[in-house]
């Protein structure tokens, strides 16, 4: 499973990405990471994922439609997809930029 078939399957579950972390026992963070692309989604959270897929949300989820008015969570999704680009494509890294190190020698002390 990669980022983009993570976003979708919370989309066809109706979990937010806070609610999933939290049920995951993982921060938010961590999992955002997992959503962008920038660390390795691994085989125990796809299990869950996959389970929950078929067999619906854990009890006592709190799902998006249960918090949202129905029309909001198209426009929230199709908000989230124009500024991310595609879903679940990483972001962009930037590299800051080194300074390099001057390549003359400090002049040495001459008061000797």
């Amino acid at each position: 499973m990669d980022a983009r078939e993570l976003r979708a399957a919370l989309d066809q579950i109706g979990l937010a990405d806070g609610e999933a972390a939290r049920l995951l026992y993982i921060t938010p963070n961590v999992f955002m990471g997992y959503l962008d692309g920038r660390r390795k989604i691994p085989g125990p959270l796809v299990a869950a994922v996959e389970g929950w897929q078929r067999h619906g949300p854990p009890p006592g989820a709190k799902l998006v439609a249960d918090q949202a008015k129905p029309g909001t969570i198209e426009l929230m999704r199709e908000l989230r997809d124009a500024l991310a680009g595609q879903p679940g494509e990483p972001a962009p890294r930037t590299r800051k930029a080194r300074s390099k190190k001057s390549a003359e020698p400090k002049p040495e002390d001459e008061s000797g």
